[in-house]
């Protein structure tokens, strides 16, 4: 089973680097979609070991920015993958995704 991170981020380059070394300690991967961002989120996300997508002129908000990470990621997922959807101005607690899935 993979688990993914998508995490919404519009101009969060104070906390995303954060946000991700949280994430990357407890999932296979980290995808952050960096929303009509206008300072540093993309580039320090990647530093700290996400990948990123970015939208361009979204107005639908954090649901048309998530629908658009999802409509690239489901097609490569299994129906046992999991996906955690997050922002990027909350940190996960290091055991999070351990208690979600009841292990």
């Amino acid at each position: 089973m993979t688990t993914v991170a998508l995490i919404h981020a519009h101009n969060e380059e104070g906390t995303i680097s954060e946000v991700v070394a949280a994430a990357r300690a407890q999932v296979d991967e980290v995808i952050v979609v960096v929303d009509n961002c206008t300072d540093r989120t993309a580039e320090l996300a990647h530093a700290a070991g996400a990948s990123y997508m970015v939208t361009a002129g979204n107005t639908a908000k954090k649901a048309g920015a998530l629908n658009y990470a999802l409509d690239a990621l489901l097609p490569r997922l299994q129906s046992t993958d999991a996906i955690l959807v997050q922002d990027a101005d909350s940190v996960l607690d290091p055991a999070f995704v351990e208690v979600a899935r009841g292990e």
